[in-house]
């Protein structure tokens, strides 16, 4: 955590409490220590991991004011949360609303367990699962998320089938991609933002609507 960390929080008017960011560091430091022993991320990322992670998490915050869409009481999926990003980031900044973090990677699983029991987040559900069709336990959402999970042709379908109609699917992408995501689908919503020496991110949004 460093300036330029707050200067981005400040940037998207995201003012985190003491509590918050207490379980922030938290979240960081138990992170890289069992990183050593199970490869949660990649050890290039470790040294990254602020900015990379934790604070490209964040502009999903932001998106929802775009979109005039209160937090409080949504129900959240994060497909292939990873050691969880975005969700557990969310979680902890976003307490009133409810998130459900699905991860297949057994150690990632239990990483996640864990952290949760240490940072008491009794918002976030955490399920040992991959997605898949028409899987009623993953399902009837009001976002799902996805940060890293594979290419968007692939996982459009599947995201945006865990939705309920008039949800939306929401996916991190670096912003030269945009014209290889239209050939799947033309996003309803774009979010651009840059972190620190990263390309420039966005979060590519998409509509769930009646067939």
């Amino acid at each position: 955590m460093d300036e330029i960390f707050f200067q981005k929080l400040a940037e998207w008017g995201i003012n985190p409490s003491e509590n918050q960011l207490e379980k922030l560091k938290l979240f960081a430091e138990e992170l890289k220590k069992k990183n050593a022993r199970i490869n949660l991320v990649s050890r290039k990322d470790v040294e990254n991991l602020w900015t990379r992670h934790i604070l490209d998490s964040v502009p999903f915050i932001s998106l929802l004011e775009e979109l005039k869409v209160s937090p409080e009481k949504l129900k959240i999926l994060d497909a292939g949360t990873g050691a969880g990003f975005p969700g557990a980031i969310l979680a902890i900044l976003l307490p009133g609303t409810d998130f459900t973090l699905a991860e297949s990677a057994q150690r990632k699983y239990s990483f996640l367990l864990w952290i949760k029991g240490k940072l008491k987040l009794s918002n976030a559900a955490i399920v040992n699962k991959r997605l898949e069709k028409n899987d009623r336990e993953l399902s009837g959402f009001d976002v799902c998320v996805e940060r890293a999970m594979g290419k968007i042709e692939d996982v459009l379908p599947l995201c945006l089938g865990t939705v309920r109609e008039g949800g939306f699917f929401a996916a991190w992408q670096n912003e030269e991609n945009l014209e290889e995501i239209k050939k799947t689908k033309n996003p309803d919503f774009i979010y651009n933002y840059s972190v620190s020496g990263e390309k420039k991110r966005a979060i590519f949004v998409f509509k769930k609507t009646a067939i």
